[in-house]
């Protein structure tokens, strides 16, 4: 759960975090440990990330969901609504 809030919170607030999460999300994951990165190796984003704010208001969701599924289950969480993709949490 520490990787997942870490993750969030740089997803929040640190635009260099952004980018390069954007880019290779495995390798912008060093920053948040090694566990992190090895788990979202082969992970590529489908879209754009959601805003800092839409990160920011659903914020315990996801750590809840990224704690209790594991560490990018479900990458397409972070997608931005608006491009036009569904964006779903898990129950």
């Amino acid at each position: 759960m520490i990787d997942a809030v870490k993750i969030l919170d740089l997803l929040v607030t640190d635009d260099a975090f952004r980018d390069a999460f954007q880019e290779s999300p495995g390798e912008a994951l060093r920053k948040v440990s090694p566990e992190a990165a090895k788990a979202a190796a082969l992970c590529a984003l489908p879209g754009p990330l959601a805003s800092k704010y839409e990160l920011a208001v659903s914020r315990a969701r996801l750590v809840e969901v990224l704690a209790s599924v594991g560490l990018f289950y479900q990458p397409y969480c972070f997608v931005d609504e608006a491009s036009g993709q569904v964006v779903a949490l898990a129950a």
